[in-house]
């Protein structure tokens, strides 16, 4: 897909289902400021710079915003637990519970944080990619 296809492709999804789905971009937006200024201000050293559990759990906090807005969509639930449940790893990993080897291994042999998503939504994880989407990397 070249730079044109997709911006044409993003705008159309940004005006039409994300829309409905998601609500007003103004509402849904202010919402997930808000939520991500309060995560900024109470975290624990909110003077140091964001980590991947910081990102982890702003993500987190970005789909219960749009819980708020438009209307419901269970990908947002879903994908907040798994959002969750990446904060979680990150966290044992930083504090030395979980081996890189543990990681991999668990709960689900050498499944992809990808796969879990996918197998959650009932969906196979090549549909969320154009075939050769080089912003992800993956292949169709």
């Amino acid at each position: 897909m070249n730079a044109h296809d997709t911006l044409l492709k993003a705008a159309e999804l940004v005006s039409g289902d994300r829309a409905r789905q998601h609500g007003d971009k103004l509402d849904n937006h202010t919402k997930i400021a808000t939520l991500w200024n309060a995560w900024l201000l109470v975290r624990r050293n909110p003077a140091s710079e964001l980590t991947a559990f910081d990102v982890a759990q702003m993500m987190s906090l970005l789909k219960k915003a749009r819980t708020q807005s438009g209307g419901y969509n269970p990908d947002d639930l879903i994908d907040d637990a798994g959002y969750t449940g990446v904060a979680a790893e990150i966290a044992s990993i930083i504090e030395g519970d979980l081996s890189h080897k543990a990681r991999v291994d668990a709960p689900h042999g050498d499944s992809t944080f990808e796969d879990l998503m996918s197998r959650a939504r009932g969906k196979s994880p090549s549909i969320w990619y154009d075939e050769d989407d080089p912003i992800s990397g993956q292949n169709g």
